[in-house]
Order: structure tokens, then sequence, then C-alpha cells
């Protein structure tokens, strides 16, 4: 039998949901030392998510101890913890429900939702003897930590360093000369070459040199027959330029 050495009795009765609720915010808000929650289902209301940040800044280490299967449900709710610094572990089957900081315990059957305390109906037990206490520290310890695979948290990614700038380009070669992508010398292209197919002299002569076109036209002045006009079939019409620039390449050469 419990000898009560104060007033207030090791363990005392919580018959209401709403006070079971009301103790554990209690349990939260006078941690100095450490503080554990284990709930297999979780879902933090405002009182009890302000709570928890408040004992965050403080510094005090909190450590929360969820039910494995729910961690894809509850995957917000282990990173919102994790956030301000808690531990999260996860149990297989856990079905246990205990809170406690260095002076205080509860053990209840109210998970830390909010359906818990306004739909369901809840018991539970406040529990200060140091005994108690003691063993069930030792119970989450070695029965349910000691079984428990710890949330890291994501290591955050390194940036990826700057990419290497690259070099200016040189400023683009006219349109009337091209260049050798090796030695970058000048070299004439074929626009250069029909430039100088029609204003080059053959030999000694000042002759300017005309286009098939304009040929054309000066035969048919001077009574010759005129060559036959441009087709307008794609296929004759290349015909017709590879044979003028055939014939460009053999007055320039």
């Amino acid at each position: 039998m419990f000898q009560w050495r104060t007033g207030e009795p090791p363990i005392r009765i919580i018959e209401k949901s709403t006070k079971v609720w009301g103790n554990v915010i209690e349990v939260i808000e006078d941690a100095r030392e450490e503080l554990v929650l284990v709930s297999p289902y979780n879902e933090y209301s405002v009182p009890l998510d302000e709570a928890l940040k408040k004992a965050a800044e403080k510094g005090i280490p909190i450590t929360a101890v969820c039910r494995e299967e729910q961690k894809n449900k509850e995957d917000a709710h282990f990173k919102w913890l994790m956030s301000i610094g808690a531990d999260v572990y996860l149990c297989r089957r856990l079905h246990a429900k205990i809170y406690y900081n260095e002076s205080t315990a509860i053990v209840t059957s109210m998970n830390l939702l909010k359906s818990s305390a306004t739909d369901s109906k809840e018991f539970g037990f406040v529990i200060k003897d140091a005994t108690l206490r003691e063993e069930i520290r030792n119970y989450v310890r070695t029965e349910l930590l000691s079984h428990s695979k710890q949330v890291a948290p994501r290591q955050p990614t390194a940036p990826k360093p700057p990419a290497a700038r690259r070099p200016k380009a040189e400023p683009r070669q006219s349109l009337d000369r091209g260049f050798c992508i090796r030695c970058r010398e000048g070299i004439p292209t074929i626009r250069n070459i029909r430039c100088a197919a029609r204003t080059s002299t053959l030999g000694t002569s000042t002759k300017t040199l005309t286009t098939p076109r304009s040929t054309a036209t000066a035969a048919g002045k001077s009574g010759r027959r005129p060559l036959p006009s441009r087709s307008a079939h794609p296929a004759t019409r290349k015909q017709q330029a590879r044979s003028e620039e055939r014939t460009w390449f053999r007055v320039v050469a």
C-alpha cells in the first residue's frame, strides 16, 4: 500500500476525456528536463501543438513514439515533430498510450487525437509516485524504444556548384567569308565565289561575266534562241542551280 507523503495521492484517476486531454497538456507545459509522448495515432490540435512548440523553444528534449503502420498516413505529422527538434520513433503494433515528464506520468486509453478528446470515452491515471514513474520510464526504454526505429531527419541537399561560365564566343564571321575551325583562317564561301564569278575577268579581258538569266536575255536580243526559263518544279530548280555553280567554279578556276 502506498504511503502518502503529501496531501496529493500518488495515483489519481481521470474519468472524463476532456480532463485527460487537459492533464496531457499540463504534462507538456510543466516539463523541464524531458518529455515523452507514446501515442499510436496522432493528430495535434491548436492547444497541443502550441504547448509542444513552447517546450521545444525552452530546449526540452522531446521524444515521440508512434505506430509504425501509420507512417504513410502521418508522414506530415512526423515531419512537423522533427521540424521543432523532436526525436520520432516508430514501433510496430504499438497500442500503449503513455505521456510523462520528469515529475508526472499519465497512463491512459486516449490517443493524441482531437476526436479522442471530444467524441470518445477515455480513462486514465495521473501518477506522481517516483517509483512508479521510474518503472514506466524503464518500460518505455526497454520494451518500446529498444524495438523501435528512429525516423531520421532528411539531410538537406548540398547546393549545386555554380556552373562554369563558358568563354565568350568569338564574333561570328560575316556571311561573305567563312573560316577554318582549326586554324581560324578565312576561306572563300560559295557566295564569294558567285560574286567573283560575276565580276572576274578572263585573261587580260575586262569583260564582266553575267548570270545565265542575263545571258539568256542578251542572247534573245541578238536573235539567238533564248534559254528556257527556270522551271517551277523543285527538282528541276536544284539541277539548274547545280549546273550554274559548276559553271561558276570553272570560271573562277
